[in-house]
């Protein structure tokens, strides 16, 4: 057996610390529940009367305000909104909880980061710039026509990726979200890298998150415009809504006195809750770089104003402007790749993807949606067109924002469109974060020590010592300890304050640990939020010297079932390397 498969197969798992935990990896666990708690947790639904105009319900406040309680959630905030018909809307906003350390209230108006929800205004302004026949550029042109240095390392993907390829994440590429929210870097830096990035799927084989792709269309918005990306979404969108207050400028939403903290928990594990922290934001200093993936800054009442728009087929119902063309917004939410071929839940179908957008029904009505996060935040926006409604909920917590806003946003649409059923959410979401740190412990319990009879590198540590960088993944300048046994270096790419540590494990290959930290609240120091846990393979060229080393384990984040890069040499094995002769992650300068 390869040193390097039998590593992988001793540290199966990642994360040797349980993380906060991202939407798409909590619904990993939702498949894992047995069926007698699912049906269990199904009761006859008995809707409480409501006056006219009334959205949220004495009833619907208590369920969300005891939901709080029970995961320990500090603050959220609620949009409900409801057709008439003939253009028109009752709407409903509502805040509850706090929404800072300091415990000053929650209100409509505080500024929340909403993650992925941003996705839509950039596919809403690709589509826009498609609408406009002047600029010679359609949903079918391929980006590298318009981007000459976005590139893929897949030739046929480089030839023809086009916005139906990127914005409904079926380009072969993986997440590669390690390098995702860096630290200082500017506002093409996905466009520019992507092609230093290696595919893990064929071309329009498979669904595979990628939020590079967004930053990358946010970069051709700006070419196409000539002018900034958030200055195209506040004029051809934000304006037109009329969302004041939304914005892609952490500092300005900071400095306004209006931004909510996150909160998430270090340490949390089954037998520990773990120590609630707060933090001011995003883990980067500036949100530019994930414009287009994560950047928009927002409030309950302009979620309102949106969801009017969405539900009134792009057209603002107050000034009867259109913002979105009605053909844009259904090829946008029209489902092109299948995102999850088999139902979260047995009340739910299916989910495909479209252009910034999920598809799916919910106990047979229709929906489309997005979720969105960050360490600390969390959001939900879903609107079901054939019944007109539109519903958001907002967290300022992470993981069990996903459980709230999951389970507030399903029992309001169970109570607005008189569902036959209630759904224990509560039972089920605690089941959920029970199969989530479960697996966390796990993982740890899975780490070994080296073998007994380990077999020494090819070069002893002190020759893998020195500078190595990738155009991608960044630079490293490994050090090593007094004690010969560890190999340490800074890596900024992967967010402030990370290191990289690589103790031996076999032959040529080492246990890599990547510490990764996000900043107090004060920002006077870093507070370690997760260890991962990979294996580094160093590879060597044909006269014994240092080439680089390669990280797999799923860093690059591949469809569930994606097999790991195979081959004879470490570059063919790793998961990053350089497009063209240069390196692995990361090549020794």
């Amino acid at each position: 057996m390869h040193s390097l498969t039998a590593f992988l197969l001793a540290t199966a798992a990642l994360g040797l610390a349980a993380p906060p935990r991202s939407s798409h990896e909590l619904r990993e666990h939702l498949a894992k529940l047995p069926r007698d708690l699912l049906l269990s947790t199904r009761i006859p639904a008995r809707h409480a009367a409501r006056a006219s105009g009334t959205l949220i319900t004495a009833e619907y406040a208590e369920f969300v305000t005891n939901a709080m309680e029970h995961w320990d959630v500090k603050g959220a905030t609620v949009a409900l909104v409801r057709s008439t018909g003939n253009g028109t809307f009752d709407v409903d906003t509502r805040a509850f909880g706090v929404r800072n350390a300091a415990g000053d209230p929650m209100t409509t108006t505080t500024l929340q980061p909403v993650g992925s929800l941003s996705k839509h205004f950039t596919a809403a302004s690709v589509g826009l710039l498609a609408a406009d026949l002047s600029n010679n550029f359609t949903l079918h042109t391929p980006w590298r026509d318009v981007l000459p240095e976005f590139g893929l390392q897949d030739p046929v993907a480089d030839a023809g990726a086009d916005a139906f390829d990127a914005l409904t994440h079926r380009t072969g590429m993986p997440r590669h979200d390690g390098i995702l929210v860096h630290d200082g870097e500017d506002t093409d830096f996905s466009a520019e890298v992507m092609k230093y990035l290696k595919p893990s799927n064929p071309f329009r084989s498979v669904w595979q998150y990628s939020n590079h792709m967004y930053n990358t269309g946010a970069s051709l918005v700006s070419r196409l415009a000539g002018e900034p990306y958030p200055d195209f979404v506040q004029r051809n969108i934000l304006d037109k809504v009329g969302m004041n207050l939304t914005t892609y400028d952490f500092v300005d939403a900071v400095q306004s006195g209006k931004m909510e903290n996150g909160f998430w928990r270090q340490g949390e594990n089954l037998t520990s809750p773990g120590v609630l922290q707060a933090t001011n934001g995003p883990p980067a200093k500036s949100l530019g770089g994930i414009a287009g993936s994560g950047g928009v800054i927002t409030t309950c009442e302009d979620m309102a104003l949106w969801l009017q728009v969405l539900l009134n087929g792009g057209v603002n119902p107050a000034t009867g402007e259109v913002v979105i063309p009605a053909d844009v917004l259904t090829t946008m939410s029209t489902g092109v790749s299948v995102e999850s071929g088999v139902a979260s839940f047995p009340e739910m179908a299916p989910i495909v993807y479209g252009l910034g957008f999920e598809r799916s029904a919910y106990q047979g009505h229709e929906w489309v949606g997005h979720d969105g996060s960050y360490y600390g935040f969390m959001a939900q926006l879903v609107t079901f067109p054939n019944d007109g409604v539109g519903i958001v909920v907002m967290t300022n917590d992470s993981p069990r924002g996903y459980y709230l806003h999951n389970s507030a946003l399903w029992r309001a649409a169970e109570d607005l469109l008189k569902m036959p059923l209630h759904v224990d959410w509560v039972s089920r979401f605690d089941a959920i974060n029970e199969g989530s740190l479960q697996a966390d412990a796990e993982a740890a319990a899975s780490a070994l020590p080296p073998p007994a009879n380990a077999t020494e590198p090819d070069a002893p540590p002190a020759a893998l010592a020195g500078c190595y960088s990738d155009p991608a993944y960044g630079n490293v300048t490994l050090v090593l300890s007094t004690d010969g046994t560890t190999l340490s270096s800074p890596a900024p790419r992967f967010g402030r304050g990370t290191v990289l540590n690589l103790m031996h494990y076999d032959g040529n290959i080492f246990n890599a640990t990547l510490a990764l930290f996000l900043p107090n609240l004060d920002e006077s120091r870093l507070l370690l939020r997760q260890l991962q846990a990979l294996p580094a393979e160093f590879g060597f060229d044909e006269s014994g010297h240092v080439e680089g080393f390669g990280l797999t384990g799923d860093l690059w984040g591949a469809a569930p079932g994606t097999p790991g890069p195979s081959g004879s040499t470490a570059k063919e094995r790793a998961e990053t390397s350089q497009a063209e002769n240069n390196a692995i992650f990361v090549w020794r300068d």
